[in-house]
């Protein structure tokens, strides 16, 4: 589990990543917030940036991302390239019609739906793993998340949590 210190907020659209990443270092000087270090990811499905996804994306207009660490903040962009991908459509990502997103994405976690949807979770993960110090680079952290989905973790550690949050016990 990360230490609270240590965040991915995903933002829309409308919000600059930098913007938050301001907004999360002014929090933390007046000692209101302890982020040390936080990725700030506003990803586009569309190459002109029009349609915004509050997540990493592997999509034609990549992803904007500031990097709050210690007090200093860095701004990038990440695209499909940085996992070693070819950009995958929209369509390819979302939920098919008749389908809630719910229901997507509890199916990319079961192993029924795999490409470019669990593609995005693998690659959204790795920015997890770069967070815990266990990933130096996008794609090793991309191949770390493979290797935990693959293990039967991911759906071990859902089946838990549905566990503890239907008896109401929060102690595990």
């Amino acid at each position: 589990m990360l230490p609270s210190a240590l965040r991915i907020p995903g933002l829309n659209q409308l919000v600059p990543p930098r913007i938050a990443a301001e907004a999360y270092r002014v929090l933390n000087r007046r000692g209101i917030t302890n982020l040390q270090h936080g990725f700030f990811v506003r990803g586009f499905a569309d190459e002109h940036r029009l349609q915004g996804i509050d997540e990493l994306s592997l999509c034609a207009g990549g992803t904007q991302v500031a990097e709050l660490c210690d007090d200093e903040i860095r701004e990038f962009k990440l695209s499909a390239n940085d996992f070693s991908f070819l950009p995958v459509s929209a369509e390819s990502i979302s939920p098919p019609a008749g389908m809630t997103k719910g229901a997507f994405s509890l199916g990319i976690l079961n192993r029924e739906i795999a490409g470019p949807p669990l593609q995005m979770v693998l690659a959204n993960a790795s920015l997890l793993f770069i967070l815990a110090g266990r990933a130096k680079h996008y794609r090793h952290g991309y191949e770390l998340a493979e290797e935990v989905f693959a293990s039967g973790e991911v759906l071990a550690k859902i089946g838990r949590l549905r566990s503890i949050l239907s008896t109401g016990i929060l102690a595990v």
